[in-house]
């Protein structure tokens, strides 16, 4: 998130948006001149600990303030040391999007996490109460799809497939109240829209247009 600064390679992150901010500026009044103070709301101590957390995994740890939408912590693995970025140039660019933030820049699939936004549009649409069997996985036009790990939960209501993450469960409510509602629940939380930060913009894509069921039921729970 902070990004590079570096005479070769140019600039990235919070380096390149303020670096007009940040820059000695010799031509600028006295007062000017040692450039400007740049204060982040992100927690050293909560980044390194939530990189601590996903240093041997792909993917990212993003922590907001709910009441502000400050962003606490952003740290996406894998990564690199921007103090090194010269010297280790050669070695970054060995590596496929390492320079690309998992948190906002790499179109990585949201995986279960999404399915908080499936269980918005069950509880809006009133389906929390009916049961749905698990047996571990759902046909939907010809595909079979499975739980993770191929784990079967049984007999289901809202808050036991939300605890189990059942995969089975989120296809068969999504399949019951239709994508338009599954579009409405994602559209509240903003996905689809471009949302413009201090240092780029997050640019999501979302539609449902012309779906096939199978797509709509994998997309419930985050793959689609």
């Amino acid at each position: 998130m902070v990004g590079y600064w570096s005479k070769i390679y140019g600039s990235s992150g919070i380096e390149k948006k303020f670096n007009a901010d940040l820059c000695y500026d010799p031509a600028a009044p006295s007062d000017r001149k040692r450039g400007c103070d740049v204060r982040l709301t992100l927690k050293s101590s909560l980044n390194e600990q939530a990189y601590e957390l996903i240093k041997k995994k792909k993917g990212a740890v993003v922590v907001l303030d709910a009441r502000t939408g400050e962003i606490l912590a952003m740290a996406s693995s894998p990564t690199f040391n921007a103090m090194k970025v010269e010297e280790d140039w050669d070695k970054i660019n060995e590596s496929e999007g390492l320079l690309i933030s998992n948190a906002f820049q790499n179109p990585l699939a949201p995986g279960s996490v999404f399915k908080l936004v499936t269980a918005k549009a069950i509880l809006e649409a009133g389906l929390e109460n009916e049961k749905v069997m698990d047996e571990g996985s759902l046909k939907v036009n010809g595909q079979v799809i499975h739980n993770y790990g191929g784990n079967a939960y049984g007999e289901l209501d809202f808050r036991k497939g939300f605890v189990k993450s059942s995969n089975v469960y989120f296809m068969d409510r999504a399949l019951k109240m239709g994508g338009g509602r599954l579009l409405a629940a994602a559209d509240d939380c903003l996905i689809g829209r471009d949302i413009e930060l201090d240092f780029a913009t997050i640019r999501s894509e979302f539609s449902l247009d012309d779906y096939e069921d199978n797509l709509l039921a994998v997309t419930s729970f985050g793959q689609g």
